[in-house]
């Protein structure tokens, strides 16, 4: 009898089912227009909507190797109807109670880093 004549089968042990469970629990997956479109309908005012993305954001390898600092695309602050006043506004807001912490260049939006 040769090695290809060998039957096998594959086994899966109690603790790759529990970790495969436990990985599909960590993960939210929602898309970004419906977390959008929820945030807008439950009429969250700005700060929270900035916070949620900068969570999100936080989350991402690209943050991780900018040592924790967020770089905020205009199209995200669009999408969270974020014009360049209320931003700013709400920067200082998140940066005087210390959630945030911010590097500021001049013309430039500014780097954001969670604290909390």
């Amino acid at each position: 009898m040769g090695i290809e004549e060998i039957e096998t089968e594959d086994v899966e042990l109690e603790t790759i089912r529990r970790l495969k469970r436990w990985r599909a629990q960590r993960y939210i997956r929602i898309s970004w227009s419906r977390m959008r479109t929820l945030m807008l309908a439950a009429g969250t005012d700005r700060s929270t909507r900035l916070l949620m993305v900068l969570v999100l954001l936080e989350k991402l390898d690209q943050v991780q190797s900018n040592a924790g600092w967020i770089k905020l695309r205009g199209h995200i602050l669009k999408d969270l109807e974020l014009d360049q006043t209320s931003f700013c506004a709400v920067v200082n807001r998140l940066e005087k109670k210390g959630v945030i912490e911010t590097k500021r260049s001049p013309g430039k939006r500014p780097l954001i880093r969670m604290l909390v």
